[in-house]
């Protein structure tokens, strides 16, 4: 019970990181997802949980919007590494210099032989966009929206898609469960798809995004197949955005970990989101690299940009140059830009 209280100790301690955070009962806090942001349209919505796992021993952290599912130990790991290294001296104080043989990171090892042992999912059973008829609503959309139409994948039922990858467990009851969405595969540096995204074609839907990895520990990030670490890396929020410009990837939520990498980050044209204007300001402070959009643009983002504003690839990226800041000038322009 020592070491449970020492994880609740660690959990209120995220209470000024996490948006909304408070105490549903005990043993379960309730705060806005700061993997996925949440929904941006309700400001209100929390559907990111801690809570205690009986039946494994340990707190658990998990998002009903995009399906973020991991222990407490490996969340504060991931996106508070400080804290992460505070809390494993009070958790292993006699073996805080010998850690590596603790049973915390024998469990750690353990996830990366599963991460090794990854099949990959297959999509060989989906039509990509360019397969499909001229005339068909999917690839009409796809085409609109400017996207490249080998790129995704299309599911008439995402229903049926999970039952033919054997992935059931993972069926959502939501109102418009057997509805087409689009499939989009993120592939690891050897090509392994492990991860991907269903997309809902209406904006209505409440569950528009939805994350699906192989196992918890597979990276969330889009486009690292084909990403040159000798050139300008960008990254953006969403994988449709990252297919507007070269040399690309993606984040699958706005605070998704990024390691081993120096992107320059693009966010969405959002002053006036919270969540938003926090994430930016976490990456500058973290010394990356950031794009704040001039007070003049009205496009949310680079597709729309493309689709609404007709930008070309190299206007897109005259733009990005010229309104790409980092440190105490980033700071200054953070905070013009929010008072748009």
């Amino acid at each position: 019970m020592h070491e449970l209280s020492i994880d609740v100790e660690y959990i209120n301690k995220l209470s000024s990181y996490l948006t909304l955070f408070h105490k549903v009962r005990t043993d379960v806090w309730n705060a806005r997802c700061p993997i996925c942001g949440d929904s941006k349209k309700k400001l209100t919505k929390k559907r990111f949980y801690i809570y205690l796992n009986h039946e494994k021993g340990y707190y658990s952290v998990k998002c009903h919007n995009c399906g973020y599912n991991t222990p407490f130990y490996i969340y504060l790991k991931e996106y508070f590494p400080e804290l992460y290294k505070e809390y494993l001296l009070e958790k292993f104080p006699k073996k805080s210099k010998k850690i590596n043989y603790s049973r915390f990171s024998t469990e750690i090892k353990k996830i990366g032989l599963k991460l090794n042992k990854c099949k990959g999912f297959d999509y060989s059973c989906l039509k990509t966009f360019a397969d499909l008829p001229k005339d068909h609503p999917g690839r009409i959309y796809i085409e609109n929206r400017k996207i490249p139409i080998n790129e995704f994948y299309y599911t008439p039922s995402f229903i049926l898609f999970l039952e033919k990858l054997g992935l059931s467990k993972y069926t959502i009851p939501y109102e418009h469960a057997t509805e087409p969405r689009i499939i989009i595969p993120f592939y690891r540096t050897d090509g392994l798809s492990t991860v991907f995204q269903a997309r809902a074609f209406s904006y209505k839907e409440c569950l528009r995004y939805i994350t699906i990895k192989e196992h918890d520990a597979e990276s969330k990030i889009y486009g690292l197949h084909r990403v040159d670490l000798n050139k300008t890396i960008y990254c953006t929020e969403g994988p449709i955005d990252s297919l507007m410009i070269p040399n690309c990837i993606a984040m699958s939520g706005i605070s998704t970990n990024i390691k081993g990498i120096l992107p320059i980050f693009i966010f969405d044209n959002e002053p006036r989101n919270i969540d938003v204007v926090k994430t930016i300001k976490k990456r500058i402070i973290q010394k990356y690299k950031v794009v704040i959009f001039p007070k003049s643009l009205k496009y949310k983002d680079l597709n729309d940009m493309v689709v609404k504003g007709g930008f070309t690839q190299d206007r897109l990226l005259d733009m990005i140059h010229s309104h790409t800041y980092s440190g105490h000038t980033a700071l200054l322009e953070l905070a013009k830009w929010r008072k748009v």
